[in-house]
């Protein structure tokens, strides 16, 4: 039983972060090579879609010996559940924010995933404003769409390349 008021862990040399979720422990791990799919071979339900062929399991037994260090006893932990899933990632690894040159009116904000989330509330706020017509009180040109020049988002070559910037990713 892990105590509800236990802090947010992160463990970069793990690839490891953690929270408490009621009296249970909910962590997440990074995965050496991240799965990715063609959003058009996707089906409308992916409630049960494999997201490898062992659902992960395989990422969190080579994970565990990088995690005994700061969690001695960690696989003698019941594991109540496991759960791989969609994590979108640039190939660059950094937030895509802003409006999308040619597509007037479309305003992105991608990349609030993991360690993103802590910034989700001011990348919201200039979302916002630039959907007003206001002024943005943040600087998002170094995230701006365009930065990649034209691409093919379906393209495997570019898939794979956010897949490897999310497995090389060390922060939660």
């Amino acid at each position: 039983m892990f105590p509800a008021n236990s802090p947010i862990v992160i463990i970069p040399e793990a690839s490891f972060y953690a929270r408490p979720l009621g009296n249970s422990l909910l962590f997440g791990i990074r995965e050496a090579n991240s799965v990715f799919a063609d959003p058009r071979d996707l089906p409308d339900d992916i409630t049960d879609y494999p997201f490898s062929s062992d659902n992960g399991w395989q990422d969190l037994e080579e994970n565990m010996e990088k995690l005994l260090p700061f969690f001695p006893g960690f696989e003698d932990i019941p594991v109540k559940n496991y759960v791989a899933g969609f994590s979108g990632y640039s190939p660059d690894n950094q937030f895509i924010l802003g409006e999308v040159p040619g597509l007037d009116g479309l305003l992105l904000a991608t990349g609030c995933v993991g360690a993103g989330i802590s910034v989700a509330g001011g990348v919201g706020l200039g979302i916002a404003r630039l959907a007003a017509k206001q002024p943005n009180p943040f600087d998002f040109s170094p995230y701006r769409y365009d930065r990649f020049g034209q691409f093919d988002p379906f393209d495997k070559e570019h898939l794979e390349r956010c897949a490897a910037a999310r497995s090389k990713k060390t922060s939660g």
